[in-house]
Formats: C-alpha cells, sequence, structure tokens
C-alpha cells in the first residue's frame, strides 16, 4: 500500500471526494450544483492523468515519453470537447480552442520558460524538432484558416458544402500528424535520438497504466456530468458560453476542465526537472509534435 500513500497526503487529490459529490447532485436534479462539483472533480483527475502519464514516460524514455505527455496530457480536453460537439454547443468549443491555443503559445510557454529560466538559467533546445513543430503549426494554421476563408468568400454556400470542406481539412490535419509522428519515432528516429534520462520512476507500470485508465473513464464521466449542466448552470450565474469558454483556458490550471488539461502542469515540471539533465536529453522534451 505504500505506493498509494501519496493518495493520503494533504493534496489536491482530497478533491476526489467531489466525484461522488457530483453523482447525488446529478441524482437530485441540480443543474448547478452539479455543474460546480463536476467541474471541481476533473482538476485532480486531470492531475491524476498527468502524473500517471509522467510516470510512464520516464519509462519509456524522453523520445516517447515527450509524445506521451503531449498525447495523453490533451485527453481531458478532447473528451469535454467530444461531448460538448455532440451536444451540439459548437460556440463553446470554438471559444475554447481559442482559449487554449492563446493560453499555450503565451501562458504555458512563457510560464515554462520562466520556471525552466530560474532554475537552470540556461537552457538548451533541438533546432531540428523545433524546425518540424514549426512547419506542423503553420500546416495546421493553414488548415484551419480554409473554412473561415471559404465561408468570407463564398457566403451563400451551404452548409453540407461547408461541413465537407471541414471534414476534408480535419482529415488531412490528422494525416500530417500521423505522417510527422512515422518522421520522428520510425523514419528518422536517429535523428531525433538522445541519451535516456537517469530519473527514476516512482509507480510501476501497472500502477500507472491502471491510474490513466481509471482517471480517464472517471474524466467521462463528470464531463458527461459538466456538458449536461452546463447551460442551466450558466443561465443560473448569467454569465456567457463564450466567456466562459474562453477565460476557463486562460487560467494556469484553468479550472476543471476549465483547466484546459494536465499538459500545462506538466509543461511547468519538464521545464522545472531540466535542470539536472544534460543539454541532449533536455532538447528530448520538444521531439514530439504538440
Amino acid at each position: 500500500m505504500a505506493g498509494w500513500a501519496w493518495l493520503l497526503r494533504p493534496s489536491i487529490n482530497w478533491l476526489l471526494v467531489f466525484i461522488p459529490a457530483s453523482l447525488v447532485a446529478d441524482l437530485m436534479h441540480q443543474p448547478l450544483l452539479t455543474f460546480i462539483t463536476a467541474a471541481v472533480a476533473i482538476v485532480p483527475l486531470a492531475g491524476l492523468i498527468g502524473r500517471a502519464t509522467d510516470q510512464l514516460a520516464i519509462r519509456v524514455g524522453p523520445q516517447l515519453g515527450g509524445l506521451l505527455n503531449a498525447t495523453f496530457g490533451n485527453l481531458t480536453e478532447l473528451i469535454v470537447a467530444v461531448l460538448l460537439i455532440a451536444a451540439g454547443d459548437f460556440e463553446v468549443v470554438k471559444a475554447s480552442l481559442i482559449g487554449s491555443i492563446v493560453g499555450n503559445l503565451l501562458l504555458v510557454l512563457g510560464l515554462s520558460l520562466f520556471v525552466g529560466g530560474l532554475r537552470c538559467g540556461e537552457q538548451a533546445f533541438s533546432a531540428r524538432a523545433a524546425g518540424v513543430h514549426t512547419g506542423s503549426l503553420v500546416l495546421a494554421v493553414a488548415g484551419l484558416g480554409v473554412p473561415a476563408l471559404l465561408v468570407a468568400t463564398s457566403p451563400n454556400l451551404s452548409s453540407g458544402n461547408r461541413e465537407i470542406v471541414s471534414a476534408g481539412v480535419a482529415a488531412t490535419l490528422i494525416v500530417l500528424y500521423a505522417a510527422a509522428l512515422v518522421f520522428m519515432q520510425f523514419t528518422s528516429a536517429h535523428l531525433f535520438r538522445t541519451p535516456a534520462s537517469s530519473e527514476q520512476p516512482e509507480w510501476s507500470r501497472t500502477m500507472a497504466m491502471g491510474v490513466l485508465l481509471g482517471a480517464a473513464l472517471l474524466v467521462g464521466l463528470e464531463s458527461e456530468l459538466l456538458v449536461s449542466a452546463l447551460n442551466p448552470a450558466l443561465q443560473t450565474l448569467k454569465i456567457s458560453p463564450i466567456f466562459a469558454s474562453r477565460s476557463r483556458s486562460a487560467l494556469p490550471h484553468r479550472l476543471p476542465y476549465l483547466s484546459h488539461r494536465s499538459w500545462s502542469s506538466s509543461a511547468f515540471s519538464w521545464a522545472g526537472r531540466w535542470t539536472s539533465s544534460s543539454p541532449a536529453s533536455r532538447s528530448a522534451r520538444s521531439s514530439s509534435p504538440p
């Protein structure tokens, strides 16, 4: 039981009690209380996803570790976004994406550089990996701009044709992401290979995977409760859904999902750890697509 002792120490994990509280609030048909408790419950769950991913990343090495952090660190946001789309709250999803992009490019990046600078003084990065990421970012921005340009230049275009274009752009971006993964992890892996870190994991592989799976399932449950109570709660609070979705993505840990995800804390954590790593291993943290 020693491996689970961290759950009993005073920490954000004590907020896990809001999981049963949100279920009770939902059974009592209290949308505002359900929204608040589900939102708070996602905070420790996102943290558990981040910590489990962190432990797995240490075991598989810096290259695959960066990929794991970038992928599963977005899991909370992805689940909530899918549920919002299923509920038809497209404007909330789009506003949330804007807030996420701004938060990552300015807040997360800026704080990561600041924390790393405090601990390390001078930081190193892989210019090759940065070039690949920059190219991917340019392609992504260009892809996102296509539907907007289409609407601006062809306002009378039917919604069906717009959806076809949007689906095509989405599929293209997914293919480009997969191609970047293949390039960096397989066909040209030798260009990005760096020495593994000497850091030792605190959890076993089984425990990390179990926590990751369990937290992901609970995030799905709490996200369902959060989305179902979103509109009634915002009407009660007299808050615009667009304002709420953007502001929640601009906060440091972005409360619940309102904490955009555990990726922010993972970025700060890696920035702080670089102080004891070699320059080569430091650059490895940026060798996977964001």
